[in-house]
């Protein structure tokens, strides 16, 4: 997680930014995924728990528009200050892994 943070790439796809590197462990076969809602913007658990659960539901669904020749480490981190609408969430979740895959074809 540390080298994720200090060394990946970022984006920002309101309402979430997304951070991004190459796994280190290139035998890996799927990606690995970190989901955060900050304690700062929701202070119920209830509320940080809905966030998380669309980000999961979203990436679930879009995973498979995300195809890399390596394993990569993302981290959605929800930027918003309200709970936005699942919809938005899928739309923000898929934009960001169409942007992965151009800039991972780069490299």
């Amino acid at each position: 997680i540390e080298d994720l943070f200090n060394t990946g790439s970022s984006q920002v796809c309101f309402p979430l930014k997304v951070m991004f590197a190459p796994h280190p462990d290139a035998k890996l076969s799927s990606h690995q995924v970190l989901i955060s809602a900050p304690v700062k913007n929701f202070k119920n658990a209830v509320d940080r728990n809905t966030i998380k659960r669309r980000i999961r539901e979203g990436y679930r669904q879009h995973k498979h528009t995300l195809t890399t020749s390596r394993p990569l480490c993302l981290a959605y981190i929800y930027i918003a200050k309200e709970i936005l609408p699942s919809k938005t969430i899928h739309q923000a979740i898929l934009t960001s892994l169409e942007r992965i895959r151009k800039h991972e074809k780069k490299d």
